[in-house]
Order: C-alpha cells, then structure tokens, then sequence
C-alpha cells in the first residue's frame, strides 16, 4: 500500500473519530440540560423563571411577578385577572390559561362599588390629634424574589437525591440549579444532580464546609461550560455592566433563602486566601476581605464586615489547574433569627 493511501485512511480516522467524540459531547451535553430541566420542574413547579421584579413597574405588577415565581397556578390566575380587567384584550389573552394541561378559565372583572352619599347629619370634621412621629430604625425593604424563592419545594429533589441542600440562583443568568454536597469533592465533578455520569456535573459545595451556610467563607464549585450553562457566565463580571445588572446571589436552603451581594470578582490561584477554610479570627477573615478588593476586575463600592460571612463561587478558568475564576459576594440577608437583614445596596451608576 503507498504511502499516500495509508495517509488518507489515517486522515479518515481521524476524522471518523472526531466526529463521534462530537456527537457523543453534544449527546453528553443534552442529557446534563434534560436532567436540570427536571429539577426545576420538580422545585420550581415547572416555573422556572428567575426575573427579579422591574423597578418601573407599579407595586401591583410587582407582587404579581413574585406571585408569578412562586408557582405556575399563581401565574395563570395572575394572567387571567389581568385579561379580564382590560378594556381592549386581544383574543390571546381573553382564551383559556392552561398549566399542566388543566385549563384555567378567565375571571370576570369585579363589579365596581357603589358611590357612597355623604349623611346630611355629619358633624364638623375635628382637628386630628397630634400623633408622636415613629422612632427606630425603619423595617429593610421586602426582597420579593427572596420571598418567591423561599417557595422552592427542596424535598422532591431529595427523593432523588438526598444529597441535594439547596438551589442557587443568580437572577437573568444560566445559574439556577439545584446545589449538593458530597463526602469529597471529586464525585459532582462528573455527575449530575440525579447521580447519572456527565461530564456536566453539578454545580456543589465543598465538602468540608457547613450545609447550613455558618461558616464564614462557603465555597461553591462548578464547571465552565461553554455554552455559558453551570457556572459559564461567572466571567462575565469581569465586565462593570454585568455586575450592575446581577448584582446578587441567592441560595435556598432548608432554613430559608441567603441573598448575597456580589462585591468582588477576580482570577485567582488555588493556594491563596480564598480556599482557606480555617479562618476562625476577625483579623484572619479581614485580610481575606481586603485581599478580594485588592483583586477585584470590578469596583462594587462594597465594603463587607467580618460580621458578615461571605460566599464564593469558583471555576475554572481555561488557564491550567492552578488558576481559578472566583466571585465573591457578602451576606445581606438571612433567614436566621439572631441575623438583622441588611438592605442590598444599589448598583453604582456608571
């Protein structure tokens, strides 16, 4: 057989073999997509929406969009109010809702109150009384995504896997998914949340921190897909922007809902302060703080307390083992009693 020949086989191999290594990643990929799919459908009541309410809307649209999150029932009764209070709707919206095949029929609009006729009788309007201005600190605004979030039903993800703990979400992105802790740190790198092999994985706590979000530095890993699924966007906050528009990090758990202000985002390699996990002294967990502001590729105008435990998210980074992409945010609000919820600050305008 000539040279050339030989060649052209090797050549077809190879390519045969590219091929098939393609197919089965996408396979791969798809089945990993499947399996979070499903986990939002059981947590989430098949509602998986992570929109925080708009600013600009008015307080009733807003408590309609945490409805909305909180379950898909809510969301079709929201919709059907809302067509029939219109004066004009459109034949979409005056057709029957349907959740999980159940068609939900519209409402008719409440009838209006009468006019009530002021009593002839009335006496003369007395000056109001002076009443004491409130003293105090008044009460943190309400966090409604929090409030929909808490909604999550944890326990029919831990039918299929006990391991699960928690759901993390950062709103607007692809991270919202269901969050586990295994013995090491090695077995959620390469399987899913339903304990099926995937080169996916799952997106985990470090083993040897608190399930319960005590301690003082949490670690949370997860892959770098590059569809920008698990933690694929978590570069993204190299960019200003990115930050101003997903300023937060929420976590679910059994105890409540944690939200975390991201302050900090930044290249980092696996032997410094962020993975050291027995900082136990105030001056120890400072000098992690200011280590994370010194690093930072984004300026958040945070600036956390010690008080405060934090959260980091870690990937990697496509630069070799060592190097890893990290955001870090601060504990603004908590579910636990001897925790005074902090207002989140606003993004800084650029």
């Amino acid at each position: 057989m000539s040279k050339k020949k030989i060649m052209i086989i090797a050549l077809a191999l190879v390519l045969l073999l590219s091929a098939s290594f393609t197919c089965w990643k996408l396979m791969d990929y798809h089945k990993g997509a499947t399996d979070y799919r499903e986990a939002a459908a059981l947590a989430l009541g098949g509602f998986a929406n992570t929109r925080k309410p708009s600013a600009a809307s008015s307080p009733s649209q807003a408590s309609s969009t945490a409805a909305e999150a909180s379950s898909p029932e809510a969301s079709a009764s929201s919709a059907s109010e809302n067509a029939a209070a219109s004066e004009e709707p459109s034949e979409e919206a005056s057709a029957s809702s349907s959740v999980d095949g159940e068609p939900i029929s519209s409402q008719e609009p409440a009838s209006s109150a009468p006019e009530s006729t002021p009593s002839e009788d009335l006496d003369e309007p007395s000056e109001p009384e002076d009443t004491p201005s409130p003293t105090g600190t008044p009460a943190p605004p309400v966090d409604e995504f929090a409030q929909s979030l808490a909604q999550i039903d944890l326990e029919a993800l831990q039918k299929v896997n006990p391991q699960v703990i928690g759901w993390i979400c950062i709103p607007d992105t692809e991270v919202n998914y269901p969050l586990l802790q295994a013995e090491d740190n090695q077995h959620y790198l390469n399987y899913t949340w339903k304990n099926e092999r995937s080169s996916v994985g799952s997106i985990f706590l470090e083993h040897t921190n608190k399930p319960d979000f005590s301690g003082f530095n949490t670690l949370i890993y997860g892959h770098q897909m590059a569809d920008g699924s698990m933690f694929g966007q978590l570069e993204r906050y190299r960019d200003q922007s990115f930050w101003e528009e997903h300023p937060n990090i929420y976590i679910a758990t059994k105890e409540g809902v944690f939200r975390y202000d991201v302050f900090a985002a930044f290249r980092v390699g696996i032997e410094d302060i962020v993975y050291q996990l027995d900082l136990e002294k105030r001056k120890a967990q400072q000098k992690l703080i200011d280590f994370c502001l010194e690093q930072s590729t984004i300026d958040t105008g945070i600036q956390p307390s010690p008080k405060e435990n934090v959260v980091t998210l870690s990937t990697c980074t496509g630069w070799g083992y060592s190097q890893r992409w990290v955001v870090v945010g601060t504990c603004t609000l908590s579910p636990r009693e001897d925790s005074e919820p902090a207002a989140s600050p606003a993004p800084k305008e650029s």
